[in-house]
């Protein structure tokens, strides 16, 4: 995630945790999920209603709970500068989802004052795919 502008440290947090969220929600819809994980992801949205405040938030901490650990992302890179960034290892098909979520929703709302993910790019080396996110505030 590209880092422009001045960021505090519970801005960060708010983003990782919104991100983790959004991640698991696209990673949970995912049409390759084995028959067991795809079982539980189906009870927690049978018996996980959405009704708001804690429902909701325990609805998105069960679901990332269900995401095998290698398939969670994790941060690989960090660099606060002018811009800095986060280089995430996760998977492909969720990261897009989650940008096209974000962009869909701050282009519908028209506010440019909640972070936007303008762009995502794979990044493959000889250990992992990367997704690199482009995030501006």
């Amino acid at each position: 995630m590209l880092l422009d502008k001045e960021w505090t440290l519970e801005e960060l947090g708010e983003v990782s945790s919104k991100y983790n969220q959004l991640y698991a929600f696209a990673y949970s819809l995912l049409p390759n999920l084995s028959a067991s994980h795809r079982l539980h992801v189906i009870t927690a949205y049978a018996n996980l209603p959405w009704q708001g405040g804690y429902s909701t938030v325990n609805f998105f901490h069960h679901v990332f709970r269900l995401i095998p650990s290698g398939d969670q992302p994790q941060v690989t890179q960090i660099t606060y500068a002018s811009p800095g960034f986060i280089e995430l290892a996760a998977l492909i098909p969720a990261c897009w989802a989650v940008s096209r979520i974000v962009t869909a929703l701050a282009n519908a709302i028209g506010q440019q004052t909640i972070p936007t993910i303008t762009s995502v790019k794979a990044c493959e080396n000889a250990n992992s795919v990367n997704c690199e996110l482009t995030l501006r505030r």
